[in-house]
């Protein structure tokens, strides 16, 4: 016999009716409502620990027919690979008239029975009832015979045939339709918990209210004495007291040998009638123990008029219901819209991140409450700005509900405007309970795979063990590509029962890839299996094709099950894989989102928006300067002959005060002033002009720092040329009080209002007009006009107060600290952009002579065919960027740069690096929003903010420096044909002792950046190249040296620190 197993939920929840072997029908009391249980009739409650193997631990509910009902036979299968029910079942019984549904819920007593010996069972509350259902699958057997074999059984057109004898598939009866009821928990059952469940005599019909009365078969499991003789052994029936046994062991005899003599079958029948009664006497136990149990709570077992028990899965799943939104990712395809299009009609995919759940407009701080389809397939009430019904360019979700902070909706509705996910982030999926780290280490179970390339384009990639081993982090050994849709695949093998056992038979042990620590395996989550069935989950009149589904819920999962059937079919046929998508225990795509194209036209942006003013004749500000007049005592200058401490060119400012990001239209931005630093060699410059450097100082640092190295450049012959980045050195803001200080000989100590040493980070809200926070240092910062206050943020300074600076290095102490905007990760995505347009606008100007002036009567050249590029920490990573999009020298010239500690990917720098300040910084954004390290929220957050950074992050990048070229925007327009940005040449400097960017970040960039210049490593700290390291001082010289000719010759010197003196080895001259 196969058990029939039944089902009502909402997604992943599930209801499986358990097996019995066959006894005789027994019809329900006529005119009664009773609690139908009948395993004749594969009719029991659900789900039921009946359907469990004592074998194996795990799940036996029989397959359906395959050629059939392929959808339901694939989700059977997966059920058999459990131990036990999913967390989100939903408990169903049958009852043979309609029952009022509330009585039902609270007529139910449902028993969290205890892990311990001698604990007391807990209950559990909070059920709801459906309202009751008539179905013929919970049929109510009448008194009229039917052959179910014919082709039109003679019952009535409501009725159902129902066979009431195994062994005679001609003998049934016809039978009316039952009413099933289903009753949802009000959150996921636990883990690994047994249930007792009594359904007692306070459910009522709904007709006359009376009681629900016992089924005859659940009156006699539910004595207290025993039924048959037991052995000595406790395993099984010796002598049967049950009548009814007795009879059906005689039918089942004599229907099973027609032919025998009486003797043969009196003891086939003799045999059948022990094993029918042993086993009703096992569930007549199992009974007893949980009326047991619920009189022990206080339900009397008189009061019971059924009770069942059941186990939830203790196996490690891995989590995925798209209902609740648990997915991996976060970046996934189904929180991307790849449908959208914007007002043209045109392809315009976006992220589409769901807020909160709305029910009225009440609910919504920004838009109105509407319905909206989610990318998952799911259909929730969101907060939206589109008019309903519209379409066109509009963003997904772009609604606030009341209850979010608007840090989050803020950082949701820029993701929202994103065209893909991460190219960089470590993805990751979570499990239930902790993976076992050596299971990471199989070949061919953990895999990422490039969907968009063609053939089998599998990616490296590193994967990991975070949370406690509770969430698997995938993350690509190299940047992936943008706009490709990649595939993550998990898998754990299924092993078979040992010799012996049924071909179908399990056990919970893996046998390759993901495992717990015990060394079972894991199991996918009931959503994800029918994600990944080979067959349709509705069937051409979009009826479900899986019992677990109503139709709605399938009509919603099936198209995300068409969209990975391709892919489990790329797996099942790949040649050296072969995976059974059995195996497969959690599969997610994601596409990922555009990098360069924005950057380059960045980058040509000034070319555009500053010819305008300067009709292609730029002109640079400052005085050359003979004298060394507030040059640092501590900087060299052997080989100095002049310099400009005061420069200014003009630049494009694209960044918005409003949102502290780019605008979105960058060009409608407004000209800058930028200061800059020049130094030059003294002697006479080449006929072409000063070779020069393009210096980047580090993070909180200002253009001075190229004095550091500006004389041992020069001795080199070069020219060295450095400005402030963006909210650094004289380009600083305040963000905070501290920041700000009083001039000495200044009257701003006797100010009443607005005391010296306060930064307007909230402006006026009280003054009128009101006005915002203008990040200056004031001391009147109440009045309702102060000064500066229209001027962009990039732009603003100190108004009657000044910023700090503690140390009176010339550099504030405000230096860089709005550049990170920890709190605002696209305004750092966009500060790292923004330095391409500033290095743009400079390298423009160089190569249309803007320099000339600078020198009164005696015009400043530098040559354009020959500039080169260094960089310190920070100036490293923006110099990946300028260096990518930017050809340096004009012409042939040669291209080369210095990267001196740079690192990638940004956000992994500041989640791993040991620097008190910079971890600090990180630590506070995790407190403002009451994330803890360590935790999955942690994990996500840091996702999600390199996912914001990528397309300004260096390890996008890299690869265009030495391997690949991206185009030229601006001269592909003077020329009238696609040109490239030309390669360089390029040495990393490597710190291993470095104490502010970790060491494996910076050999990642040297890395990806390749080339034919291998790195150059220093076991020193941080700032070797601009400050002598205690204990090492020669490292400095030997960096400058190695730099300085690498720059001008094209050749790496080797350091040798241990040499006396320590000297950099110049490479043999000539074969």
């Amino acid at each position: 016999m196969r058990c029939r197993w039944q089902a009502a939920l909402a997604l992943a929840s599930l209801g499986v009716v358990a097996c019995a072997k066959d006894l005789d029908p027994q019809p329900a009391p006529t005119g009664l409502a009773v609690a139908l249980f009948d395993p004749a009739l594969q009719v029991v409650p659900a789900p039921t620990d009946l359907a469990r193997d004592a074998e194996t631990g795990l799940l036996r509910v029989p397959v359906a027919d395959a050629a059939r009902q392929p959808a339901q036979a694939a989700f059977d299968r997966y059920l058999n690979t459990l131990d036990g029910f999913p967390l989100g079942s939903t408990l169903a019984i049958c009852l043979s008239a309609a029952p009022d549904a509330a009585s039902v819920a609270d007529g139910l007593r449902v028993l969290a029975l205890p892990r311990e010996a001698g604990a007391a069972a807990t209950l559990v509350s909070g059920l709801r009832a459906s309202e009751p259902t008539p179905t013929l699958d919970c049929p109510v057997l009448t008194t009229r015979s039917c052959d179910p074999s014919a082709a039109t059984p003679s019952c009535a057109g409501s009725q159902r045939c129902v066979a009431t004898n195994a062994a005679a598939p001609t003998v049934g009866r016809c039978a009316d339709a039952g009413y099933r009821v289903v009753l949802k928990p009000a959150a996921p059952w636990q883990r690994a918990q047994s249930y007792a469940v009594l359904l007692t005599r306070a459910a009522r019909a709904a007709s006359d209210g009376a009681a629900l009365v016992r089924a005859p078969l659940f009156e006699l499991v539910a004595q207290s004495h025993r039924l048959c003789a037991w052995d000595a052994d406790g395993r099984r029936c010796t002598y049967n007291y049950t009548g009814l046994i007795s009879s059906t062991a005689r039918r089942q005899a004599a229907e099973a040998l027609p032919q025998a003599t009486p003797e043969q079958q009196r003891a086939r029948a003799a045999e059948l009638e022990l094993q029918l009664a042993t086993q009703l006497e096992q569930l007549r136990r199992g009974t007893d123990r949980l009326l047991q149990l619920g009189e022990a709570a206080g339900v009397a077992r008189t009061e019971v008029v059924l009770a069942w028990g059941f186990t939830t899965v203790g196996m490690n799943e891995a989590l995925f219901d798209p209902a609740a939104g648990v997915l991996p990712g976060p970046g996934n395809d189904l929180i991307y819209d790849a449908a959208r299009t914007d007002a043209q009609g045109q392809a315009a995919p976006l992220i589409a991140v769901p807020g909160p759940l709305c029910a009225s407009n009440a609910d919504c701080a920004l838009g109105t409450c509407q319905r909206e389809e989610l990318r998952s397939g799911q259909a929730q009430r969101q907060c939206s700005t589109r008019a309903t019904g519209a379409t066109g360019d509009w963003r997904l979700y772009a609604g606030r509900h009341v209850d979010e902070p608007a840090q989050d909706w803020a950082l949701r509705r820029g993701l929202n405007g994103l065209d893909g996910c991460s190219t960089t982030a470590s993805y990751f999926a979570e499990f239930s309970a902790p993976l076992a780290a050596s299971s990471l280490s199989a070949g061919g179970e953990l895999l990422l795979f490039d969907l968009t390339t063609p053939g089998d384009a599998t990616t490296s990639a590193a994967f990991g063990l975070e949370v406690g081993g509770r969430a698997l982090t995938m993350t690509p050994r190299v940047p992936l590509a943008e706009r490709h849709r990649y595939a993550v695949v998990l898998v754990s093998r299924r092993g078979l029962a040992p010799a012996g056992a049924t071909p179908e038979a399990l056990t919970s042990a893996s046998a390759g890839g993901l495992a717990d620590e015990q060394g079972r395996r894991v199991v996918a989550s009931p959503a994800f299996a029918l994600a990944r069935s080979p067959s349709p989950l509705v069937d051409a009149g979009g009826k479900s094709t899986v019992g677990v589904l109503d139709d709605a819920t399938a009509a919603r999962l099936e198209p995300l099950r068409a969209a990975y059937d391709p892919l489990f079919r790329l797996l099942e046929a790949h040649p050296v894989l072969q995976l059974a998508r059995e195996d497969v225990v959690l599969f997610w795509t994601f596409t990922t989102q555009s990098i360069t194209e924005p950057l380059t036209r960045l980058r040509a942006l000034p070319y555009q928006t500053l010819a305008a003013s300067d009709a292609g004749r730029p002109r640079w500000s400052g005085t050359l300067a003979t004298s060394f007049e507030g040059w640092p005592a501590a900087a060299a200058r052997s080989a100095i002959g002049a310099w400009v401490p005061e420069g200014r060119f003009t630049s494009w400012n694209a960044l918005d005060p409003a949102t502290d990001a780019l605008r979105a239209d960058p060009g409608a931005g407004a000209s800058s002033s930028v200061p800059f630093l020049l130094v030059l060699p003294s002697g006479t410059a080449p006929a072409a002009g000063w070779p020069v450097v393009l210096f980047q100082h580090g993070l909180t640092d200002g253009r001075g720092y190229l004095l550091a190295v500006a004389d041992r450049l020069a001795q080199a012959g070069l020219a060295s040329l450095a400005f402030d980045a963006v909210f650094h050195g004289a380009r600083s803001v305040c963000t905070r009080h501290a920041e700000c200080g009083c001039a000495a000989n200044s009257d701003c100590l006797a100010e009443a209002v607005g005391v010296p040493g306060r930064c307007d980070v909230t402006g006026a809200p009280g003054a009128s007009p009101p006005r915002g926070p203008t990040f200056t240092c004031s001391t009147r910062l109440r009045e309702a006009e102060p000064c500066l206050l229209a001027v962009p943020l990039a732009e603003r300074r100190c108004a009657t107060g000044q910023l700090a600076d503690s140390d009176g290095d010339g550099i504030p102490d405000a230096s860089g600290a709005a550049f990170l905007a920890a709190s605002n990760p696209f305004a750092l995505r966009d500060n790292l952009r923004q330095h391409v347009i500033d290095a743009a606008a400079l390298l423009r100007g160089l190569r249309l002579g803007a320099a000339a002036g600078l020198g009164g009567a005696v015009p400043v050249v530098l040559d354009p065919a020959r500039v080169h590029y260094l960089g310190h920490s920070l100036g490293s990573i923006l110099g990946v960027l300028v260096l990518a999009t930017e050809p340096l020298s004009s012409g042939t010239g040669p291209q080369r740069a210095v990267l001196n500690v740079g690192g990638a990917p940004v956000v992994r720098i500041f989640q791993d690096t040991p620097d008190v300040d910079f971890a600090g910084a990180v630590d506070a954004l995790l407190a403002q929003r009451g994330v803890r390290r360590g935790s999955l929220e942690a994990l996500r957050l840091f996702h999600t903010l390199q996912w914001v950074v990528d397309p300004g992050d260096p390890a996008n990048f890299a690869r265009y420096l030495t391997q690949a070229s991206l185009p030229d925007l601006v001269a592909t327009q003077q020329q009238g044909a696609a040109v490239t940005v030309p390669p360089k040449q390029v040495l990393a400097q490597l710190a291993s002792k470095d104490g502010v960017i970790p060491p494996e970040r910076q050999t990642a960039l040297a890395s990806w950046i390749g080339g034919a210049t291998p790195p150059s490593s220093y076991a020193v700290g941080h700032g070797f190249l601009l400050r002598p390291e205690p204990g090492l001082p020669a490292a400095t010289a030997l960096a400058q040296e190695q730099a300085a000719e690498f720059l001008r010759t094209g050749q790496v010197c080797t350091p040798d620190l241990g040499a006396t003196p320590p000297r950099c080895n110049q490479p043999p001259v000539g074969p």
